[in-house]
């Protein structure tokens, strides 16, 4: 537990870069997301290095255990039609034994995809040995979905994307990302504080880092993305910024992340639809 004098440092001094990452260099398909360019308050810089392993294990897969796809949702419906079939099609292709969830927010606020994220993990818990978190407008061209050993990022290049650059940067962990119920648990999971686009990708990193795992990337991780609507590639600059300041808040008192995240989420089910190939579960939150 922190003392005043580390509260306080890690409160009021300015957020420093870790600059250096004793995993980087790895080679293969698989490798450690580095850490490098994060900026963090000096006390968690502190406690990430402690907690950064100096060897880390390479990823190991398993088959024969059952996934479920989490899908956030909102106002995406032909963006649905054209990622469950192809979704479909991987996942039989690698044998693997899935049901796919659509949580879709239906009330007037603002779009939570980490509370989403985790209300579709708490609907599949009980039946399901591991999650991917998947982006509606993301379709797989290769990737692997067996579970992961450690959390993964499937994606590393897009065939087409409306984005700048055709690569995902270091330590962005999302898109489409996996892990297993162990991981995600010990994460406590999304923070449900996030409204609007923004960083609850970010700080899904943060609260991994912080609990000593590694996350990977898959460097041959190739992904369609489809268009998105004008006003959303603009994104909302307030809401950017506001959920800028709830990350350094989070960070700043990592004491917060056993607070906030899939150990107190709530939401009202309006309506549960049983499609062909997934679930839709309609929710206020």
């Amino acid at each position: 537990m922190m003392n005043f004098f580390e509260y306080f440092v890690n409160r009021y001094l300015p957020s420093i870069g870790i600059f250096s990452d004793p995993l980087m260099g790895a080679g293969g398909r698989y490798s450690p997301i580095p850490i490098d360019k994060m900026r963090l308050p000096i006390m968690t810089r502190r406690d990430v290095l402690s907690l950064r392993p100096r060897i880390s294990d390479e990823i190991q897969f398993e088959a024969g255990l059952r996934l479920a796809v989490v899908v956030p949702f909102r106002d995406r419906e032909h963006h649905l039609i054209e990622l469950i079939p192809a979704l479909k099609k991987m996942l039989l292709e690698q044998g693997i034994d899935f049901k796919i969830v659509v949580v879709e927010q239906v009330d007037g606020k603002p779009f939570n995809r980490g509370k989403l994220k985790n209300i579709g993990a708490h609907y599949a818990f009980k039946d399901s040995d591991y999650f991917c978190f998947h982006d509606v407008d993301m379709l797989p061209v290769n990737a692997n979905y067996r579970y992961p050993s450690s959390p993964l990022r499937l994606i590393k290049k897009f065939e087409t994307t409306w984005r700048t650059a055709d690569e995902l940067s270091d330590t962005n962990f999302g898109g489409v990302v996996m892990l297993n119920k162990e991981n995600y648990l010990s994460a406590n999971g999304y923070s449900n504080e996030f409204w609007g686009w923004g960083k609850e990708d970010d700080d899904f990193f943060n609260r991994l880092i912080l609990k000593g795992l590694v996350p990977f990337e898959d460097n041959e991780g190739l992904y369609r993305e489809l268009p998105n609507p004008e006003d959303q590639v603009r994104r909302e600059t307030a809401a950017i910024r506001r959920n800028k300041k709830t990350q350094r808040r989070l960070l700043r008192n990592s004491n917060l992340l056993s607070g906030d995240g899939f150990s107190n989420i709530d939401y009202k089910v309006v309506d549960e639809t049983g499609m062909t190939d997934y679930l839709k579960v309609k929710v206020e939150i």
